[in-house]
């Protein structure tokens, strides 16, 4: 069941951000999101992920950036424990959260990060990527070159 939250990442909705967190976690507060602050940082680590690949500001609306909060636990803990997921959109110009769900880490390892590009976003990455580096020619075209 797809959510319907669409709430700009702005201090201005701490309230309705808290209460999406709160509403997702029920009454779990350990390894999960629970504050405003948290969900800044969030967005702030998604812009800066859009920055690093090169992407131009009006190229960055669309993108996705999937959070699943959770820090590390010891080898000894083989338990599952209660997380939370959220899940933030690139408007023009902000960040919104579009999801805030219950999840569940079954492993020892902590949060996880996922960005997902539009394809056309996706394009220009690659192709901004590709501009930092040459292929090689082949050793056999090598030799003939100066055979």
């Amino acid at each position: 069941m797809k959510s319907k939250l669409r709430i700009k990442v702005d201090v201005k909705n701490l309230a309705p951000i808290q209460a999406a967190l709160s509403n997702a976690n029920g009454r779990s507060t350990e390894h999960t999101y629970t504050t405003f602050g948290e969900i800044q940082r969030i967005a702030q680590a998604a812009e800066k992920a859009l920055v690093r690949m090169g992407l131009p500001k009006a190229q960055m609306s669309g993108a996705l950036y999937t959070s699943q909060s959770g820090e590390a636990t010891a080898k000894a803990y083989k338990y599952s424990r209660a997380t939370t997921t959220v899940q933030l959109e690139r408007g023009v110009a902000d960040w919104f959260l579009v999801s805030a769900m219950p999840s569940r880490a079954w492993d020892r390892g902590g949060a996880r990060d996922i960005l997902a590009l539009t394809s056309t976003q996706n394009e220009e990455a690659v192709n901004r990527f590709r501009q930092g580096y040459e292929v090689q020619a082949d050793e056999t075209a090598v030799a003939d070159i100066t055979a």
